[in-house]
C-alpha cells in the first residue's frame, strides 16, 4: 500500500513540476514582491501587482484588502514565464526598474517610463502584457 502512495505523490510531484517556471542559467534577480491567496493573486483590474518593497505591498494590500494573503518574492524569469503565457504584471517604480534592463537584453519592447506620480492611490503601476500578434483564427 505504500508503494502506491508514494507513487501518487511522485506523479503530483511530476504534474507540479511541469507548471512552474523553467529553470535558466543566467542569473534571475529579485523583481519585487507579490500576494497570493490560493490560485488568486493581489490585482489591479486583470494585472498582478508586482512591488519593488514589502513595504510598498503592505500599504496597498492595508487600502484594499483584508484577505490572509501569503507574500513572496518573486523573479525575472518568473515573471517572463508569466508573460509568455499571456499574464498582465503591473509593476511600481522600484519593480519596473530591474524588470526593464533584462526585458530589454532579451528584446522585449519595454521602454523607460515615469512612474514618479503617486496619483490618488499612492501608488503608480505600470500594466505590462504581450498580446500574441497573428490571425485572429487559424
Amino acid at each position: 500500500m505504500k508503494r502506491s502512495r508514494s507513487k501518487k505523490i511522485n506523479k503530483k510531484r511530476k504534474r507540479r513540476r511541469a507548471t512552474q517556471p523553467p529553470v535558466e542559467t543566467r542569473e534571475d534577480p529579485i523583481v519585487g514582491w507579490f500576494a497570493s491567496e490560493g490560485l488568486g493573486a493581489l490585482c489591479d483590474g486583470d494585472a498582478c501587482v508586482i512591488a519593488g518593497s514589502r513595504s510598498v505591498l503592505d500599504k496597498m494590500i492595508a487600502r484594499t484588502e483584508t484577505r490572509p494573503w501569503r507574500i513572496r518574492t518573486t523573479t525575472y524569469n518568473e515573471i517572463l514565464w508569466g508573460l509568455r503565457q499571456g499574464a498582465a504584471y503591473a509593476f511600481d517604480q522600484k519593480a519596473y526598474e530591474v524588470v526593464l534592463p533584462l526585458a530589454q537584453q532579451d528584446g522585449l519592447p519595454l521602454e523607460e517610463q515615469d512612474l514618479s506620480d503617486p496619483g490618488p492611490t499612492g501608488v503608480h503601476l505600470l500594466r505590462v502584457q504581450f498580446v500574441p500578434l497573428g490571425p485572429l483564427f487559424g
